[in-house]
């Protein structure tokens, strides 16, 4: 979504996600880009600009000429999308989803989590910023980071073998002291 409102609105980010707003989601589109070989691995996975860029936008798109925000629309749904089918596949008991980073500040992505799920879930599914419970969205990464920092220093094992498939708990890292 960053790298197409860049290319489009000159804008780093969606602001809000009111240009999506203005957008109607291209199911086609959708159904292509949800056709990603990455949606249906099965967790632990992760992901980022190195898999999901603007040429790989380019190369959903082929030669349709959608409208720009259309377009927006439908990566924001997409975004909806793959949270919530995660969570109905591998995690379908999920009461609460805490979100965080950027998205958070996203109204039109909060919705569209909101409302989706409903229709996906029999039972609530609680969405809430990561700030609900006393974290600051944009920190949560550095906080992550200190805390595998501490967990090294302290010789404390900081996986969890059951989420990264490693065959016991390890202590991560390395410290070299400059």
């Amino acid at each position: 979504m960053d790298a197409w409102v860049a290319k489009h609105q000159g804008h780093s980010f969606d602001h809000d996600g009111a240009w999506a707003a203005q957008g109607k989601v291209i199911e086609p589109l959708l159904d292509r880009m949800l056709a990603d070989p990455f949606f249906t691995k099965v967790p632990p996975k992760s992901t980022g600009r190195d898999d999901f860029h603007l040429p790989w936008l380019e190369m959903q798109l082929g030669c349709a000429d959608f409208k720009a925000e259309d377009v927006q629309a439908t990566l924001l749904r997409l975004t909806v999308t793959a949270v919530l089918q995660s969570i109905r596949t591998y995690a379908p008991q999920t009461e609460v989803l805490i979100v965080c980073g950027g998205g958070v500040r996203n109204s039109t992505l909060l919705n569209g989590l909101r409302e989706h799920a409903k229709t996906i879930f029999k039972h609530t599914l609680e969405i809430r910023s990561s700030e609900a419970n006393g974290v600051d969205p944009q920190l949560v990464e550095a906080l992550a980071f200190a805390w595998l920092a501490w967990a090294h220093k302290t010789k404390r094992p900081a996986n969890l073998p059951a989420v990264t498939g490693a065959s016991g708990p390890r202590i991560l890292g390395a410290c070299y002291p400059a």
